[in-house]
């Protein structure tokens, strides 16, 4: 339940940063915001590492939270250099980049965490130093959005916000991205629990499946993300993959061994990261150039809502449900959503274009 709170209180801090920091990106740069985020996540993995107690634990959340937009501003940062033909695989990319994170990061902290339970906190922090140097000396700002920076109004005027949803299509694809997140957030946040009951795996173990999840990740980003979009349109992929992603929830839940687990998560990671792709790509060709950081700032914040909702949701399910019961309250939801992307998406896109 304590995990599931601590998971709560981030995604909180995230509701609120993410459209701000976006908007910010927007009107100063994405240069500046993603250096203001890496400095920002430094100071809040310090104070993690120096946490001594519970209230310090949660409240070292906070900042990272606020200003940890790293992904929105990059998935901007690729709009702005990118045409849209050439989006949604360079956005793969950058799915790559994390994916190898995610391989490389449990087991580097799962290796250090032998040594002190608060050097991976350390380490992160360190990276987060590099990662700002590296903004400074390395990084440009794209040359059409360096005339419009530093020239607009405050980022606290959220009519912009309200003007950016005017188009059906753009409100549909925000709420299909909630709805989607809220079921993967209630996989995901109660994974380790739903891992420790069904299949007996240590932390360790547990470790060397997120690194699995991310390897996936990277082969789906690298190599299918820019076939498929040759291919398929952007609405088919996102419709088709949350059908299928819908099924692998449910099989999820009724796997009985680990080995199950492993060959199941290969389909299931192929369509999260088609679908995750694909609506980043889609909602940046439904907004002006200048409002692409403040709607996936948006975006993200329906994310972060949804990882407010979904540990506590997933924890009190586990308690009274059985553990398996999250995942498929996952399958349940992201079908019924499938079911409403194919009776909505392709009336709202009609209607965008005839406007």
């Amino acid at each position: 339940m304590t995990y599931g709170l601590l998971s709560t209180i981030y995604g909180l801090a995230q509701l609120i940063g993410s459209p701000i920091m976006g908007r910010l990106s927007d009107e100063r740069g994405r240069k500046y915001v993603l250096l203001i985020s890496f400095i920002g996540s430094c100071f809040g993995y310090l104070g993690l590492a120096l946490s001594s107690n519970l209230w310090m634990l949660f409240l070292s959340r906070i900042p990272v939270g606020l200003v940890k937009q790293t992904v929105s501003v990059s998935k901007a940062y690729i709009s702005d250099v990118s045409d849209e033909k050439a989006r949604a695989r360079n956005m793969g990319f950058l799915g790559t980049a994390m994916g190898l994170g995610f391989i490389i990061g449990p087991m580097v902290g799962g290796i250090m965490s032998q040594w002190g339970q608060d050097l991976p906190a350390y380490f992160a922090a360190f990276l987060f130093v590099i990662d700002s140097i590296f903004v400074v000396v390395f990084m440009q700002e794209p040359p059409g959005h360096r005339s419009k920076a530093r020239t607009s109004n405050s980022i606290f005027n959220f009519d912009n916000i309200a003007a950016a949803m005017r188009t059906d299509l753009l409100r549909t694809m925000l709420l299909i991205q909630f709805m989607y997140s809220l079921g993967m957030t209630l996989f995901r946040s109660n994974f380790s629990v739903f891992a420790q009951y069904q299949f007996g795996l240590t932390p360790r173990e547990n470790g060397f499946i997120m690194s699995y999840v991310g390897l996936l990740d990277v082969l789906t980003s690298t190599f299918a993300i820019g076939f498929l979009t040759r291919r398929f349109s952007e609405h088919l992929l996102i419709y088709s993959s949350i059908i299928f992603s819908s099924f692998c929830y449910m099989a999820l839940s009724m796997t009985t061994t680990i080995s199950q687990f492993y060959v199941l998560l290969c389909p299931f990671v192929l369509s999260s990261s088609i679908i995750k792709t694909c609506m980043a790509s889609s909602i940046t060709k439904i907004v002006r150039r200048d409002e692409i950081g403040m709607t996936l700032g948006v975006s993200d914040s329906l994310d972060s809502l949804s990882r407010v909702i979904g540990p506590t949701l997933g924890g009190l399910m586990m308690e009274y449900f059985g553990t398996s019961s999250p995942l498929l309250l996952s399958g349940i939801l992201t079908l019924s959503l499938g079911v409403f992307v194919r009776s909505t998406l392709h009336s709202a896109a009609r209607s965008a274009v005839s406007l």
